[in-house]
């Protein structure tokens, strides 16, 4: 922090707990902030609010030691800590509430990573949460922090791969193969950014989640009050953070009036690079993702898409069939498990057609791979590729 007076800092943090911001208060005090980071003295046009000593602080007092209790705090955008993605807005949030069990040095962290958001719809298809996670999990294993919004759906699933990801202690980027007290401490965090108070994390069936996504790491942030709840206006406001705090996004699956669009929108006025994972043609889920990239966003149609998306070719890179060739002596195999990608299912039937064999041949392939733990059978009975 440099030489602002502590106490105004105070006092913009009571303002954002007790009332918070509407759009033309942000813009002001980010234009405030810019200037003052600018310089490395207190600018002399500060306003008269900001440099005041008179403060009732006993209520941010107490929702601060509340937060650093849980290894959280409060940020403003006059701190050298401030995320300096989000001044890329219009009207970056003067002050962010967060929670991160690995202590401040958590936005340390995130400066230093890449980061990719992954979004989509609350009403999503089991294929896309399966691919939510997959491509979560390969982005956190190369090294990115991986950003939703702890909704429903794509969200939840995307944090689910990140969070397991982060657990196994695996980052070709750090290098790390250990987990520790909180996870992986080297490895980019996780990051959720919620829409209301940190006290009323929504939907309640992402609360066990959010505690997961902690305990490896990971950080929580809102601009609201801790104790503020959420509602339909935040979601949009939330939108925003997640879009800013990205270096690309990726969109998994988006109806035409799916809020995530909207993210999609605001990162490109951003001049970050989209990226669409496809669906069926004649599915409704995918129709506002397919429209993106008649507009120009980026195909990730394959495993090598996402790599050459992210830019790291490790990401294409299959492990699996490696780990069946090192593991398993029909040379069978491999070949069945070449026929997969994230976002295939196939039947047994298929496979043979595929192989152009017999079922007879084919089952006792597909039950091995299975044993092993490198096939799986989702919900419709069709064979996924386990990574």
């Amino acid at each position: 922090m440099r030489n602002i007076n502590l106490l105004s800092i105070e006092k913009l943090v009571v303002e954002a707990a007790e009332n918070g911001f509407g759009r033309n208060r942000r813009v002001e005090l980010a234009a405030i902030a810019r200037r003052f980071l600018q310089s490395d003295q207190l600018s002399s046009d500060l306003p008269g609010w900001l440099t005041s000593s008179q403060l009732g602080l006993s209520r941010i007092t107490e929702t601060r030691l509340g937060l650093e209790r849980n290894g959280g705090g409060v940020l403003t955008i006059f701190q050298n800590e401030y995320p300096k993605r989000l001044l890329r807005l219009y009207d970056p949030p003067p002050v962010i509430f967060y929670l991160s069990r690995s202590g401040p040095e958590v936005w340390e962290r995130l400066a230093d990573a890449p980061t990719v958001a992954i979004v989509g719809s609350r009403s999503c298809t089991a294929y896309g949460k399966r691919v939510a996670a997959s491509i979560a999990k390969d982005s956190a294993v190369a090294g990115q922090a991986v950003i939703s919004g702890l909704a429903r759906g794509i969200d939840f699933a995307a944090h689910q791969g990140a969070v397991h990801s982060s657990a196994c202690g695996k980052s070709k980027r750090h290098g790390q193969n250990t987990p520790d007290d909180f996870g992986v401490l080297s490895m980019p965090p996780p990051v959720a950014v919620i829409a209301g108070g940190l006290k009323n994390i929504s939907p309640l069936g992402s609360r066990p989640l959010a505690e997961d996504l902690l305990d490896v790491g990971g950080l929580i942030i809102s601009e609201y009050g801790v104790d503020a709840a959420p509602c339909r206006n935040y979601f949009r406001e939330r939108n925003r953070l997640i879009a800013a705090l990205a270096d690309k996004l990726i969109l998994v699956e988006a109806g035409e009036k799916s809020g995530s669009l909207i993210t999609a929108r605001m990162a490109i006025e951003l001049g970050i690079d989209i990226g669409v994972v496809p669906g069926a043609y004649d599915c409704g889920a995918s129709l506002g993702g397919h429209r993106l990239v008649a507009d120009g966003a980026v195909l990730l149609h394959s495993r090598q898409a996402l790599a050459e998306f992210l830019g790291d070719p490790g990401i294409g890179r299959d492990d699996g069939i490696i780990e069946a060739s090192r593991r398993l002596p029909d040379a069978r195999a491999v070949n069945v498990l070449a026929l997969f990608s994230p976002f295939l299912s196939l039947s047994a039937g298929e496979i043979a057609d595929e192989l152009g064999c017999g079922m007879r041949e084919i089952i006792p392939v597909v039950s091995e791979l299975e044993s092993v733990g490198l096939l799986a059978r989702d919900s419709s009975g069709l064979y996924i590729r386990v990574d």
